[in-house]
């Protein structure tokens, strides 16, 4: 497909940005929080990124995607690679934007 025809014939950043403009947002923001807490040391720049600037409805996405795919949930993986205040600000961003709000104008 069109995808692994433009990752044969790109490389480096140029190969990551096109590969990140023909995903859905919610698996390409999925693909890069399960990259920011795997191994050793987080991308704490990404999770941050990624987590505090979601609505809630994409945030809702975005963690389905992330269980589909990797098998274990946003917050477990959150909660099991951070720590401190940073870890309780993550999960709270998590739970809260994960809620049904009722916006007032």
């Amino acid at each position: 497909d069109l995808l692994d025809d433009l990752k044969s014939e790109l490389t480096g950043k140029f190969e990551k940005l096109i590969v990140a403009l023909m995903k859905p947002s919610r698996l390409y923001d999925a693909y890069e929080l399960k990259h920011a807490l795997k191994g050793a040391g987080t991308n704490e720049k990404v999770l941050t990124e990624i987590i505090a600037s979601r609505t809630p409805e994409e945030l809702r996405a975005i963690k389905k995607v992330y269980e589909e795919e990797y098998g274990s949930s946003l917050e477990d993986d959150v909660v099991g690679d951070t720590s401190g205040y940073y870890q309780r600000m993550l999960v709270v961003l998590l739970q809260v934007l994960a809620r049904d709000y009722l916006w007032l104008d």
